[in-house]
């Protein structure tokens, strides 16, 4: 019998997953684990806090 959910438990956000999307934004995190993964990752980790971490990380690199 078929399950309505997926019985796998998820990988865990790997620790430097945070500090590589602040530093090279989503073209290094999707060619470092893929889209679907780091998608994932950045829900996980919070969204609106990491896009605010990022956003003044290129404001201060910038000047």
């Amino acid at each position: 019998m078929l399950k309505p959910y997926s019985t796998k438990r998820p990988r865990p956000v790997p620790p430097e997953f945070e500090q590589n999307f602040i530093a090279g934004g989503w073209a290094r995190v999707n060619q470092m684990y893929g889209k679907n993964p780091a998608l994932r990752y950045f829900r996980v980790s919070g969204p609106e806090r990491l896009s605010l971490m990022r956003k003044a990380h290129v404001r201060r690199k910038g000047k």
